[in-house]
């Protein structure tokens, strides 16, 4: 993340790539700050809420937790 925002607030960047600015600030203010968020916990919701969608959407008999798809040793990063 920190990267990306250093390319981002590049002066060159800016420069030659008009729209990156208004699309980043775009990006935060949908997403937030940290849009790609690491680890399990930080995927959670997202990952609940693909398990909701595919019983939903009948690609899947049955609902399965977030934390089912994953090994134990993954649960705490």
């Amino acid at each position: 993340m920190r990267r990306l925002e250093d390319i981002w607030l590049g002066s060159a960047n800016r420069l030659s790539l008009p729209w990156l600015n208004a699309s980043m600030e775009r990006l935060r203010a949908t997403m937030g700050r940290d849009y790609y968020p690491y680890g399990y916990r930080g995927a959670e919701r997202e990952v609940e809420a693909m398990c909701r969608y595919s019983v939903e959407q009948y690609l899947a008999p049955r609902r399965v937790s977030a934390s089912e798809l994953f090994h134990s040793s993954l649960i705490e990063t």
